[in-house]
């Protein structure tokens, strides 16, 4: 039904399917998540060649630890992940 509209679908979803839209659920203040694990060999064998800069910024980590799944979507507004990745890598170019 992309694109179509549909003026009386919440009604409908109301009245047949017992929505409540005045009910809530606000998105959570604060995610903990564990320390980077962060190997010196491993940075170090990396380099600089190619890549633009790294990150272990918490939320730049969160946000490339999760998908587009409703699951994960759920996870990022209300719990936490099982893991999270610990560095985000940018390359230079997409060469």
């Amino acid at each position: 039904m992309s694109g179509k509209d549909l003026p009386h679908l919440r009604k409908w979803a109301e009245e047949n399917a017992g929505f409540d839209f005045s009910k809530l659920s606000p998105k959570q203040d604060e995610m903990e998540i564990h320390a980077p694990i962060v190997s010196h060999a491993f940075i170090e064998e990396l380099g600089d060649n190619g890549f633009d800069r790294r990150s272990f910024f918490k939320w730049e980590r969160i946000m490339h630890s999760h998908g587009a799944t409703l699951a994960e979507v759920f996870a990022l507004r209300h719990g936490q992940f099982k893991r999270c990745i610990d560095m985000v890598v940018y390359p230079e170019s997409h060469d």
